[in-house]
């Protein structure tokens, strides 16, 4: 079994998140309640889009793991990311909530929360959820490349191509900060520069990376 969840786990890592699915579903056969199959479950099914189906599958783990704070704060957060996705913002919201009730020094809850604000169009309050996330942890790629978001629609575009470049300094091939930098340039009339940005992020994607899935992990941040 254990075989079964590191095959499925590495085949998670490796974007073939319905061979994942295939074989975890091997390992909940034989265990229903096995927390990390069901975990990793969720994960394919986010990674596949299927955010209805993992939020199923993050309510079945959540009502198995109470009074274990770590599963409880992983789950959370995890399925807020569905739950962004599928534009359920105050659900999603309650979901980090409870999650940094918890662990309130955790980088990625506060990322989530800054998704939130910028989906309400809130981008003022977004920034300061991802300078929330930097001061937690400054390694962490998303929080500077949410911040280039942010900043960009507040117009404060020198400050989001200093935030993109950071987010680049730690991920070379983060598509989406390219994406940021390369409008912020063109606002700025840096048209050269913009096409540069553009190149490199439509060559990420070629590459069949997506644009941006902040996918869960055990480790906690």
């Amino acid at each position: 079994m254990n075989e079964l969840l590191k095959e499925g786990e590495q085949a998670i890592l490796s974007n073939q998140n319905q061979r994942a699915i295939e074989l975890i579903d091997q390992v909940l056969r034989i265990d229903s309640k096995n927390l990390l199959a069901i975990y990793l479950k969720a994960q394919a099914l986010t990674n596949l889009n299927k955010f209805e189906e993992s939020v199923v599958e993050y309510d079945r783990l959540l009502g198995l793991v109470q009074n274990d704070p770590i599963w409880e704060v992983n789950a959370n957060i995890s399925k807020s990311d569905s739950l962004i996705e599928l534009n359920k913002l105050n659900d999603a919201e309650a979901c980090l909530d409870k999650a940094l009730a918890i662990k309130p020094k955790l980088a990625r809850g506060w990322v989530h929360k800054s998704r939130i604000e910028s989906r309400r169009k809130n981008f003022q309050k977004s920034l300061e959820y991802c300078d929330r996330a930097i001061s937690v942890d400054p390694s962490d790629p998303r929080g500077w490349n949410n911040r280039a978001f942010a900043l960009y629609n507040l117009r404060k575009y020198k400050e989001c191509i200093k935030s993109a470049k950071k987010a680049l300094s730690i991920k070379s091939d983060y598509a989406m900060a390219y994406l940021h930098m390369g409008r912020a340039y063109q606002e700025l009339g840096k048209i050269r520069k913009s096409r540069d940005c553009e190149e490199k992020f439509q060559m990420i994607i070629r590459r069949g990376q997506t644009p941006e899935h902040t996918r869960g992990h055990l480790h906690i941040k």
